[in-house]
């Protein structure tokens, strides 16, 4: 009895030990589990999938008219014949191709009743899906530009066409638009070999906001 006590005492964590794996793999279960259900997802009703396309034709249709007529603005005025004209101009053509994107491949999704090609474990979805963040965040980036653009143009007026001209302006807008394939990398990048692996490595990267 001594001998015992004495190791309890010399170990008081050994004990633990054991707590803390069936822990952690009663988490890793939950956290498998709770991705193969939200995997399973109750497939609507062929009416259901004819309002949300007309939904998403209608914004789409609002915003080609709104980004259109704008594009025609900057392109025959010549008050936008400069480097804001034209970094203007590159924000729209990226609003368009977002729009386009999501318009084709939204009516291709709900047309064909197919969840493999929304779905994030389908290669062939991430095409569609890079498309439209590329020229998302190619319209943020050159937002940023057209406020720097702004800002030479207020702060240093003398200095304003050695900092800015059409064609730096160009260039500007296409290695923004290129950049905006940066945050699409790592879902090109993580590779899986099965469905499996990638619904346990979403729930190893939720696991954290479950626990």
């Amino acid at each position: 009895m001594e001998s015992s006590k004495s190791q309890k005492k010399n170990n008081p964590k050994g004990n633990n030990k054991p707590k803390k794996v069936a822990k952690e793999k009663l988490r890793w279960d939950i956290c498998s589990l709770l991705s193969k259900n939200l995997m399973t997802i109750v497939e609507p009703s062929f009416v259901e999938n004819m309002f949300a396309l007309f939904c998403i034709v209608v914004v789409s249709l609002f915003g080609f008219i709104s980004n259109g007529l704008s594009l025609h603005i900057t392109i025959t005025n010549s008050h936008f014949r400069n480097a804001y004209g034209t970094l203007c101009t590159a924000v729209l053509l990226c609003n368009i191709q977002t729009i386009s994107v999501i318009l084709i491949w939204g009516a291709v999704v709900l047309l064909t009743h197919s969840r493999e090609l929304s779905s994030p474990t389908y290669s062939i979805a991430l095409i569609p899906g890079c498309l439209a963040n590329v020229s998302l965040y190619g319209a943020v980036m050159v937002n940023l530009l057209i406020t720097m653009n702004r800002y030479c143009a207020l702060a240093y007026p003398l200095k304003y066409h050695n900092f800015w001209s059409i064609p730096k302006a160009r260039r500007a807008g296409i290695i923004a638009y290129f950049l905006g394939f940066l945050p699409c990398l790592p879902n090109i990048l993580v590779k899986n070999d099965s469905n499996d692996e990638k619904q346990l490595y979403w729930a190893a990267q939720t696991r954290p906001l479950i626990f």
